[in-house]
């Protein structure tokens, strides 16, 4: 699958094939060449637009990224891209590199379908936050086949701009990509940008606004207190309005399988996050699993920062918190209430889950990506909760 753009409608490439085999899971993920790295994406892209040196000279491929960036005014320090090209170390919007990646693009002339590929199947990140001034005039320039320069006069001329606060802040991302693509000169652009400047101080507003109703589907209330000591007493008790949580351990407890409670505050994000996973653990050096692998695998911790608001989060950490959130919540509902059609569950899942990835502004499922995978993977089987459950438990056991 390597050097391709490939969709996860091609099965062959996350079905492991035997049915609830966490190990073939895990010996898939295991194996590096499954998942392209970053090196071999960014020498397929400068190959497509300009490369013709080795693809296996990495000072060849570092010198022609160079040049390219000088062309435009641009300078990354040539160990960075060295270390891209030797697999020493991977880009990530953690480490600030959105705005290079971005350079990169711009200094190759690299096509608006090529970029967004480039950021959602190499870089693993968002390709455009159209919500922020200078990435929405990236989306306008890319589109137009503008240049870096002509892109950065547009940002300085904005920046001058007074904002007006005449405009609500809730706009959604969709709403200013529609408005961008009617935009047919710089100054249409421009008197665009005089008017509504006040929209661009927030963003990922229907992102956050996604987790919160699923979390709001999921998580354990006050009232469900009640329930849960009615039930345990014998006590008719009706529980298809609790949170998610708190009908699977129910559901568990019917059929004498349960964790112990006790004295747990059932309302908050830490419950429910270790309720979904069954753990407080990370990774363990010894699980043998590819760098690539290990940044793009379920993380307890990354949940809880997000859903706590103890930290800023990155476009990265809230797709995947989407994914996470709304995998449980599909699947849990169809465990307590399963359906008749289960042929076409996977489908509805892969569907229902890129409709709120592109609601919100981010790329759909893409089985290249090491965490989409898993739980694409996961969801090929008669269990996708246990079958994930088993996996991540597999790989912190080691």
């Amino acid at each position: 699958m390597s050097g391709s753009f490939t969709n996860y409608s091609d099965e062959s490439i996350w079905s492991t094939g035997d049915e609830n085999d966490v190990q073939k899971g895990l010996e898939y993920l295991k194996d590096s060449s499954n998942f392209r790295s970053f090196a071999e994406g960014l020498t397929g892209l400068i190959t497509k637009y300009g490369y013709d040196g080795q693809p296996e000279d990495s000072v060849s491929k570092t010198n022609y990224i160079m040049s390219k960036l000088q062309s435009i005014g641009v300078s990354i320090t040539r160990s960075t891209v060295k270390d891209w090209f030797n697999n020493k170390r991977r880009p990530s919007a953690a480490s600030g590199s959105r705005t290079a990646i971005f350079q990169i693009c711009f200094s190759l002339s690299v096509s608006f379908e090529d970029v967004k590929k480039f950021f959602s199947h190499v870089y693993f990140d968002r390709s455009f936050n159209c919500h922020t001034i200078e990435e929405a005039v990236y989306y306008y320039c890319f589109k137009k086949n503008f240049t870096y320069s002509h892109a950065r006069q547009l940002i300085n001329t904005i920046g001058n701009f007074p904002v007006y606060n005449n405009k609500p802040s809730d706009i959604f991302t969709k709403e200013i990509r529609a408005s961008l693509d009617s935009c047919s000169s710089d100054d249409e652009l421009l008197s665009f940008f005089k008017e509504n400047k006040s929209v661009f101080a927030r963003y990922n507003i229907t992102a956050l606004g996604c987790i919160n109703t699923l979390c709001n589907y999921i998580k354990g209330k006050d009232k469900d207190k009640d329930i849960i000591k009615a039930f345990k007493n014998g006590q008719p008790a009706d529980t298809k309005n609790c949170g998610f949580v708190i009908q699977e351990y129910l559901h568990s407890l019917k059929n004498g399988r349960s964790v112990c409670i006790t004295g747990k505050d059932i309302t908050s994000v830490d419950f429910m996050l270790e309720q979904i996973i069954n753990t407080n653990t990370g990774i363990s050096k010894n699980a043998g699993l590819p760098d690539i692998v290990r940044r793009n695998f379920p993380s307890k911790k990354t949940f809880s920062d997000i859903l706590n608001q103890t930290a800023r989060a990155s476009y990265d950490s809230i797709r995947k918190c989407i994914i996470f959130l709304k995998f449980y919540e599909f699947w849990i509902t169809q465990k307590l209430n399963p359906v008749t059609d289960e042929y076409r569950l996977f489908d509805i899942y892969a569907d229902e889950t890129n409709a709120i990835l592109v609601s919100s502004g981010y790329e759909e499922l893409f089985s290249g990506n090491p965490y989409d995978w898993l739980f694409l993977w996961a969801s090929t089987h008669n269990d996708p909760l246990n079958t994930l459950r088993e996996t991540i438990n597999e790989v912190i056991s080691f």
